[in-house]
């Protein structure tokens, strides 16, 4: 599904071609173009233009983790599982997680195998304390390596350990939250959690690197983790005025052993209207912020 031929892409198999020297960004293990500049070009099958809301120039950017992001219309992160932490229970091990590329025309109700056939951009790799892994379970501190088939980190996404003081509706105090920054450190953006009077459902505002919101994510209060009956977990992703600009959703794996026995997630996050890469990378960190708030241990425990 993926060839490899002077270091460039071809998903137009999926619906959207991708096509350029990506520096080793998809799972080409053969395949070493360190030396060539990022140059993507993606097509879509079947997709009207569409205004740009955020009044924005959609330029191509010359960073490698943001050229594959320029006008790819979402992701999916697979959420690798763990024997010992998952069936045994005794040992917290570091997240790991592979990233695809979603294609335009993929059913709602993607199954496991079908996530594990696209095609692969890149590695998350939690790094983060042993000790916090166990004592502080989801609101332990980390930071998330974003590599590419090479190994070469592309995003780097950082979450800071934070006593947050909530009451749903009613009070926030040192709210959780997640930087993302591109390879050289530079900072893109955050995703902070917010809270909004009488307000129930699960709020987050993602901001740039100035500090200009640029997103509201918002998840009902009236959902369940995701489970045969209600296969998609949704939080939308909202722009200043109200619009709806995409999605984050965790999904039901399918009536497997990886859906009994693991706790390991597949998430997915939609991007509906055009927008900066700048601000894909943004709302990737939210995913990875709302995967460890809500779902990094069974309902069950008390933290969904």
């Amino acid at each position: 599904l993926v060839r490899a031929k002077s270091c460039s892409l071809n998903f137009r198999t999926f619906g959207f071609g991708v096509s350029g020297p990506l520096n080793g960004s998809a799972d080409l293990s053969e395949a070493h173009c360190s030396t060539m500049q990022p140059q993507v070009t993606v097509v879509y099958a079947n997709q009207p233009s569409v205004m740009n809301p955020t009044n924005v120039a959609l330029q191509p950017t010359a960073h490698i983790g943001l050229a594959v992001l320029d006008q790819i219309p979402g992701l999916l992160v697979r959420q690798s599982s763990h024997f010992l932490d998952d069936v045994v229970g005794l040992y917290e091990k570091a997240n790991r997680y592979q990233i695809f590329a979603r294609p335009p025309n993929m059913p709602t109700e993607g199954n496991d195998e079908m996530i594990k056939n696209l095609p692969k951009l890149w590695k998350a790799k939690e790094e983060s304390e042993c000790c916090e892994r166990h004592f502080c379970g989801p609101w332990r501190s980390f930071i998330m390596h974003i590599d590419d088939a090479l190994g070469q980190e592309v995003l780097r996404f950082e979450r800071p350990f934070l006593c947050t003081c909530f009451w749903s509706g009613c009070l926030l105090i040192n709210p959780q939250r997640i930087d993302a920054r591109l390879s050289d450190g530079s900072l893109c953006g955050s995703v902070v959690q917010h809270n909004k009077c009488c307000d129930f459902s699960k709020w987050f505002q993602a901001f740039d690197g100035n500090g200009q919101l640029l997103y509201e994510l918002r998840a009902s209060c009236l959902q369940c983790p995701p489970n045969c009956c209600c296969p998609r977990w949704t939080c939308d992703i909202l722009l200043p005025d109200g619009q709806v600009a995409g999605s984050i959703n965790n999904l039901w794996p399918g009536c497997n052993c990886r859906s009994m026995f693991s706790k390991a997630d597949n998430l997915e996050i939609i991007f509906e209207r055009p927008m900066p890469a700048t601000h894909k990378v943004v709302l990737l960190a939210g995913l990875f912020l709302i995967d460890f708030m809500y779902f990094e241990e069974p309902a069950d425990k008390g933290n969904y």
